[in-house]
């Protein structure tokens, strides 16, 4: 890459690297993102058509009904709408626990290597990062 080869010729090729790790860090970062908007927007697109196809299962199907015993007990859409809520709840969980920890942590990880590029420029009086390496 046209950076590595700047940082070659600089003369600081021990910070390769970690330049390189603080690369692969906001690659994971912008992945964690792109993969938490997805999930909303299908979840949420998915969750949408199921409370779509309640109401219509209430237009088309007034009279039904699940019967416990002989007494009518709950509408048939109100399965469809509970299922609704159980995708997005799981929506929630994919999005919240999974990739949101995910982003997070790769974040912390970022900060902690960009904390100790700057440390390690300023011991050897180079400009502060990213401005060392014209990134």
């Amino acid at each position: 890459m046209k950076n590595e080869s700047k940082l070659e010729e600089s003369g600081h090729v021990e910070y390769l690297p970690l330049v390189q790790h603080w690369r692969a860090l906001l690659d994971a970062q912008v992945h964690f993102n792109d993969m938490s908007i997805r999930t909303r927007s299908v979840g949420v697109t998915i969750t949408l058509g199921t409370y779509g196809a309640a109401g219509m299962s209430i237009i088309q199907f007034p009279d039904k009904f699940i019967r416990v015993g002989n007494e009518p007990w709950l509408h048939i859409s109100a399965t469809i709408v509970i299922f609704g809520l159980f995708l997005l709840v799981s929506t929630f969980l994919l999005d919240y626990k999974y990739y949101y920890a995910m982003l997070l942590a790769a974040v912390t990880c970022s900060e902690k290597l960009e904390t100790e590029l700057e440390r390690s420029l300023r011991e050897a009086e180079l400009p502060p990062f990213p401005q060392a390496f014209a990134l």
